[in-house]
């Protein structure tokens, strides 16, 4: 039981032993006493609740319901599932947090600090079937975990996204990441599971088709990523969505794509308007093949400079 969960047992158990010890006459002091002694004891506690929440830090937190195929009703949920989907779940919070440390990831092996973003099961969740996820560990990284979190809880909200900016998303996650969020979604639509999370104020729900969806677009195999040099015309960037617009200047070919993170948009718009001169982009095009389909092409700007110091890095 966490703290908060403790506390309101504690406050309605006071409120019960005060409002039957209102009742009781003098000529029962026995229950009286008993009674007078048990609230002095809640109030004990309550009061270090109380202190215990003013030093520390808010632990990071979310609940995951889940539905269709593996729950039966509020009753119960299919073992192999649910520990299937919890492992996946836990698995992608460490890899999020790993990467946001350290950023790029090496391919395999243990996640560098992954314990540091170890989550635990602290409540059974009704309506559907499903479970509080809870820090345990020390404040310092409360932060960090909750960032942690925080981002895995929008990478599962982006699997709703139109085709477009799926792809995108997509994109620019880290392979890792990319991976376990891939591996949590097969777990859900091989079991025709629905998600519900909630996650502070944040509410999200994947219907059955979302996750087929999801899924289908996730296992159309991992995405060809390669960073090139383009010598290009510049055409605009929407400060707001990070949006850029960029003509080929030996093709004609226009890309359009996002900035890359840490890429500032009115940095990007001022050296363009200000230099007014052909420039050199370093692009990164990331190509999804897709059995049956033309590929699924996005494009990500790295960074933008005048061409007079070619591919340079910044």
């Amino acid at each position: 039981m966490n703290s908060a969960t403790r506390r309101q047992f504690l406050q309605a158990e006071r409120a019960a032993a005060a409002a039957l010890l209102a009742r009781l006459s003098p000529a029962h002091f026995i229950e009286r006493i008993s009674l007078q002694s048990r609230l002095e004891s809640i109030d004990q506690e309550l009061q270090e609740l109380g202190a215990s929440q003013a030093d520390s830090v808010e632990p990071a937190s979310t609940t995951v319901y889940f539905d269709g195929g593996p729950v039966v009703g509020q009753r119960a949920i299919d073992a192999t599932f649910a520990a299937s989907a919890i492992a996946q779940f836990q698995g992608l919070v460490e890899l999020v947090g790993a990467s946001r440390r350290h950023g790029a990831l090496g391919r395999g092996g243990a996640v560098p600090g992954g314990r540091d973003f170890r989550l635990h099961i602290t409540d059974i969740a009704r309506g559907s079937f499903g479970f509080h996820f809870e820090q345990l560990e020390g404040n310092e990284s409360a932060d960090e975990m909750r960032a942690a979190v925080g981002e895995a809880t929008e990478l599962i909200e982006g699997l709703r996204a139109e085709e477009e900016e799926f792809y995108e998303r997509i994109a620019e996650l880290e392979p890792r990441v990319r991976t376990a969020l891939n591996e949590f979604v097969q777990v859900l639509s091989k079991s025709e599971a629905t998600l519900r999370m909630e996650s502070g104020t944040r509410k999200l729900k994947l219907t059955k088709d979302e996750v087929h969806t999801a899924s289908t677009r996730l296992s159309e195999g991992a995405p060809s990523v390669n960073d090139v040099p383009r010598r290009v015309k510049y055409l605009g960037v929407l400060g707001e969505s990070r949006r850029f617009e960029l003509q080929d200047l030996e093709t004609g070919v226009v890309y359009k794509g996002k900035l890359a993170p840490g890429l500032d948009a009115n940095m990007v718009a001022e050296v363009a308007l200000v230099l007014m001169e052909t420039c050199t982009a370093m692009l990164r095009i990331t190509t999804v093949e897709r059995p049956g389909r033309e590929p699924k092409v996005t494009y990500q700007l790295l960074w933008l400079r005048p061409e007079r110091l070619g591919d340079q890095a910044p």
